[in-house]
C-alpha cells in the first residue's frame, strides 16, 4: 500500500509540472502516422516546386485537338479543370499548347462543346490540378476524361466578382450635357410666288403650197390626189407645188426649162418611189 501510494504522488507532482507521466508519453517509433491517399495533407504551406494555379479570366476558342487548352502560363502538360462562370459546367483538360496574352486561356472544340461555350470571350475558371491515371491517360488518347461536377451558384457568384472588363471592353466616357443654345430663328425671307407657267406654244397649221402661176415650161406631175392635206404633205417631203384642178390636188415639180431637164426630174421622182410620174408642159 505505501509503494502504490508513493506512485501516485510522484504522478500528481508530473502533472502539475506540466508534463506527461513517462507511462503516457509515445515511445520511440510509435509517432502518429498520417492515413494514406491522396487527399489535402492538412497544410496550406506550398512545397518546394509546387504550382498551385487558380485564376478566373476570359477564355477564346482555337483549332487545338481532343479536350484541350492552350495557355500563356501553365507549360504544355499540365492538367486544368475549367469551369464556365456563366453555367457552372466544368471539365477536365489538358494543356498542349501557348495560348493568347490577352485571354486566360484557348479551349478547343471539345472542351468548348462539353462547357457551352460558343462565343468568345467567355468567363471561365481555370484550375491546375492533378488527376488520376486513367483520366490522364483518356486525354492523352483524345478522348473526354470522367465527368467533373457543375459548380454550385453559391461558388460561381464570388468567382464572377473577380472577372474585370471583358478584353477589348472600354470603360464609358462621362460626358456632360450641355444645353444647345437657342438662338432666334431669322425671319423668313418672302419669297415671290411662283410665276405661272406660259401657255404652250400653239403651232400654226402650215400653210399649203400656195399655187403657182401658170408659167410657161415643163412640169413633171407626180401625183394628183383628192385630199389638199395630203397632197400638201407630199409637195413639201418632194419639194413640188400643188395646184388644185376641180376636185384633185395636182402635186407637181417645176418649171423645168426644157424637155431635157423635166426627163431628169421625172427619173428622179421615179427613184424616190413615184412610177406614175409624167412629164406635162404648160403654155
Amino acid at each position: 500500500m505505501r509503494s502504490c501510494a508513493s506512485f501516485l504522488a510522484l504522478a500528481g507532482l508530473a502533472l502539475a509540472a506540466g508534463q506527461a507521466p513517462a507511462w503516457a508519453q509515445p515511445q520511440d517509433g510509435a509517432a502518429f502516422q498520417e492515413p494514406p491517399g491522396d487527399g489535402p495533407r492538412g497544410s496550406s504551406e506550398v512545397k518546394p516546386g509546387e504550382i498551385r494555379y487558380d485564376e478566373v479570366g476570359y477564355a477564346g476558342l482555337t483549332d487545338l485537338g481532343g479536350v484541350s487548352i492552350s495557355s500563356s502560363t501553365l507549360p504544355p502538360g499540365s492538367y486544368v479543370e475549367v469551369t464556365a462562370l456563366d453555367n457552372g459546367k466544368t471539365v477536365l483538360a489538358v494543356v498542349t499548347g501557348n495560348g493568347s496574352p490577352n485571354r486566360l486561356a484557348l479551349l478547343s472544340p471539345g472542351a468548348a462543346s462539353a462547357l457551352g461555350i460558343a462565343a468568345d470571350p467567355a468567363p471561365v475558371r481555370v484550375r491546375r490540378v492533378t488527376p488520376p491515371p486513367q483520366d490522364t491517360a483518356l486525354l492523352s488518347a483524345g478522348q473526354a476524361a470522367s465527368a467533373r461536377s457543375d459548380a454550385p451558384k453559391a461558388l460561381l457568384l464570388p468567382l464572377r466578382k473577380r472577372l474585370g472588363p471583358p478584353p477589348g471592353a472600354t470603360a464609358p466616357i462621362a460626358t456632360v450635357s450641355v444645353p444647345p443654345t437657342v438662338s432666334p430663328s431669322p425671319s423668313p425671307a418672302r419669297t415671290p410666288p411662283p410665276k405661272p407657267a406660259p401657255p404652250p406654244k400653239k403651232t400654226p397649221p402650215r400653210a399649203s403650197a400656195p399655187a403657182p402661176r401658170h408659167t410657161a415650161g415643163y412640169y413633171v406631175q407626180v401625183a394628183a390626189l383628192s385630199s389638199r392635206a395630203r397632197a400638201d404633205a407630199l409637195a413639201s417631203s418632194i419639194g413640188g407645188t400643188v395646184e388644185p384642178a376641180g376636185t384633185l390636188f395636182r402635186v407637181r415639180l417645176g418649171p423645168f426649162p426644157d424637155a431635157e431637164s423635166a426627163g431628169r426630174g421625172r427619173a428622179a421622182a421615179v427613184r424616190q418611189g413615184y412610177p406614175d410620174a409624167r412629164i406635162v408642159r404648160m403654155k
